[in-house]
């Protein structure tokens, strides 16, 4: 962990009037096993380069000599999200009176989708009735656009909660980064996870304990997708690789095998992010797969699927490391791109694909490389799995008419952390002095 990580470096800058908190988490692609992870069946995903940061700033007058926040102010907290288009407030009181112990002290944490859900339906109701109060008065024109807001407001409302750090009145956030929401990337683990780290700092807790901003995020996530399987949040938080199955806590690829596949990547395919600009609902997709499931006379076919996803993924896993560590034959390569065109196509028979999909999917192919819906489907993002042999630039060139961005990406990266507040992007200095 670095010394941000670690919290060895001070994150609280008085900087021109102000004092200020950043911290910033990665995204994630699921490699294999989406969907199918939810019955059981091994998901591999890894913490991608994209970032969500998150930067919290308030006046000095609100603070203690030492420049940290303090717990004796109320007042509203403002959440700036340009990204979304919304500046909300929130008012502190509100949430104080609404939680005044914190989650993360009752009983036992919510750390994977088979515990306990962290929240009672009172609870839920009151911090959906909340967001959505919020939210409405954006008087956004679009009902998606209103949608996010509230999932945002309702992830910001649940982090608060679980974590309880002090009275946020009088801060400021802002959301900034290079995830695209709503894509599959696991964009809104990130913003908790993010914004769980500044929680943790803001109450004096910088040596970050990773398995409470983990419960954190999860608990947020189960306000934006309904039944998390925990895989986002795990990537976000602690970055590198991951493999899980439900019910035990996602784990490492192998030992150290996240700084292991950094240091040996160049033995990976290349890995292009494909983002089809097609809107969809992560909490929709899932359920439509669980009717499936459960149905009388569709249910031992979908099950049969899922065992195969889970195969594929087991064996993916044993090639991913094999390439990592430099023991893989002359034909894992190979294999492994056959093992992702077979994912994808056990994918579109739980009817989570999308025509863009299939598409991407299917000039990859033509190219020699492969490609694969990451995350939820329906729309969303695309993986694509580029080996030494192709013709990259031809590939790109015609895929690129089919995608609303086509980006490279790096797996394996590192998990959430505080950064320096004074390393602002002069494009976010700008955010700030709107927001002035």
């Amino acid at each position: 962990l670095s010394k941000l990580q670690t919290g060895t470096v001070n994150s609280h800058v008085a900087r021109d009037g102000w004092c200020s908190v950043s911290a910033s988490a990665p995204g994630k692609v699921i490699l294999h096993g989406e969907h199918a992870v939810v019955y059981g069946a091994l998901a591999v995903a890894g913490a991608i380069s994209q970032r969500c940061r998150i930067t919290a700033r308030w006046r000095p007058a609100d603070s203690l000599d030492s420049g940290s926040y303090s717990r004796s102010h109320a007042g509203p907290i403002v959440l700036n999200f340009p990204a979304l288009a919304m500046r909300a407030c929130l008012d502190s009181a509100e949430l104080e009176t609404a939680f005044p112990v914190a989650k993360a002290s009752i009983g036992k944490p919510a750390e994977a989708a088979g515990d306990e859900p962290p929240f009672s339906d009172a609870e839920l109701a009151n911090i959906g009735a909340m967001a959505k109060r919020v939210a409405d008065a954006q008087q956004f024109e679009e009902q998606r656009q209103r949608e996010l807001c509230r999932l945002a407001l309702a992830a910001f409302i649940a982090v608060y909660a679980w974590l309880k750090p002090p009275l946020l009145g009088n801060v400021a956030f802002l959301v900034t980064g290079k995830l695209p929401i709503g894509g599959g990337l696991g964009s809104s683990a990130a913003y908790a996870a993010a914004l769980a780290a500044i929680c943790e700092a803001l109450a004096g807790r910088e040596q970050l304990d990773l398995s409470r901003l983990e419960a954190a995020a999860f608990a947020a996530e189960t306000l934006v997708h309904g039944r998390p399987s925990g895989v986002d949040n795990a990537c976000s938080v602690r970055g590198g690789f991951i493999a899980y199955r439900r019910p035990g806590p996602p784990t490492p690829l192998l030992p150290e095998a996240d700084s292991l596949l950094r240091a040996s990547g160049v033995s990976l395919p290349t890995v292009y992010v494909a983002d089809t600009g097609q809107a969809r609902s992560t909490a929709s997709l899932v359920a439509g797969v669980r009717q499936l499931a459960d149905s009388a006379n569709l249910g031992a076919s979908i099950r049969r699927i899922i065992d195969a996803i889970d195969s594929v993924s087991e064996s993916a896993r044993r090639l991913l490391v094999a390439m990592a560590t430099g023991t893989a034959s002359s034909t894992d390569e190979a294999d492994y791109l056959a093992l992702v065109r077979l994912n994808q196509r056990l994918l579109d028979c739980l009817g989570v694909s999308h025509p863009l999909l299939d598409g991407i999917c299917q000039v990859a192919e033509a190219h020699g490389a492969a490609a694969k819906l990451t995350g939820a489907g329906g729309g969303g993002c695309a993986l694509i799995f580029i080996p030494g042999a192709c013709q990259q630039q031809a590939l790109l060139n015609s895929l690129a008419p089919a995608c609303a961005s086509l980006q490279p990406v790096q797996l394996g990266e590192p998990g959430v952390r505080l950064e320096d507040p004074q390393e602002t992007s002069a494009e976010d200095e700008e955010l700030w002095s709107k927001d002035d």
